[in-house]
């Protein structure tokens, strides 16, 4: 990328039609962490974005996707939270007409030799490996639902019928309803690990951890708690104590 293409690039990103306003604020802010004039190597993490930006993780997150999905940017190493790394990004030049100020179609014949140029360089470097790749098993592992994408937790999401019964078999104890509410209000004020590919299999979890923190916390399987449990038997035991006749004292 050149300085014409790093100018083309913004230009693009403040007038796209396909961006809400706050995804064009954080894409423009990306922008800044790259290097000039290549746009390579941006890595600010979404953390600094959404406090450069004034937004929340999620908006950042929607931002970073939107312009993936338009090829405006390319991650070139994936985040590991392990090691501290965070995604690194590059910009990616954008074709555009200088006459409509659109995107040129496939097939159309660009006028820009050094658009193109461009364009054939960065699928080039595609072809190489690059250190920290974001993929480096081109084999999808069996069995991990490596093609299922992760999704946010639905408004009005309810678990399977089956999976509510199968619960209901194996926790008797459990208050699903109540639980259910308490499911839906934690995953939709949380922001962390709040894509999940599989919400049936999270709710199972839920409700399995809730039995056993019940358990680790004196919860019997009837609902009564072991502090009720002690009290109840104290009351008993005084009761019948009331009831015996008082023991004379012995003289000395």
């Amino acid at each position: 990328m050149n300085r014409e293409q790093r100018r083309q690039w913004r230009q693009y990103v403040l007038g796209c039609p396909d961006l809400t306003p706050a995804q064009r604020v954080v894409l423009l802010a990306l922008e800044t962490f790259a290097d000039y004039p290549a746009g390579t190597n941006a890595r600010p993490g979404v953390d600094a974005l959404a406090q450069m930006c004034g937004f929340g993780r999620r908006v950042v997150l929607s931002a970073l996707d939107a312009g993936r999905r338009l090829k405006l940017i390319e991650p070139t190493a994936r985040a590991n939270p392990v090691r501290g790394w965070v995604a690194v990004y590059r910009l990616l030049p954008v074709p555009i007409s200088r006459c409509t100020s659109v995107h040129i179609e496939a097939g159309f014949k660009v006028h820009e030799p050094a658009i193109q140029d461009a364009r054939n360089a960065i699928q080039g470097a595609r072809a190489r490996t690059d250190t920290n790749p974001i993929n480096t098993n081109p084999k999808t592992p069996k069995g991990l639902g490596a093609c299922t994408k992760a999704t946010y937790l639905p408004a009005d999401w309810s678990p399977a019928a089956e999976v509510v019964a199968q619960m209901r078999a194996e926790q008797t104890h459990i208050e699903q309803e109540l639980e259910l509410k308490r499911f839906r209000d934690h995953w939709h004020s949380t922001t962390r690990n709040a894509q999940k590919r599989d919400w049936n299999a999270a709710y199972r979890n839920w409700i399995r951890n809730t039995a056993k923190w019940a358990s680790r916390n004196g919860q019997a399987l009837d609902g009564q708690t072991a502090y009720e449990r002690k009290t109840a038997h104290n009351r008993a035991v005084f009761e019948s104590l009331a009831d015996d006749p008082p023991t004379p004292e012995l003289e000395p």
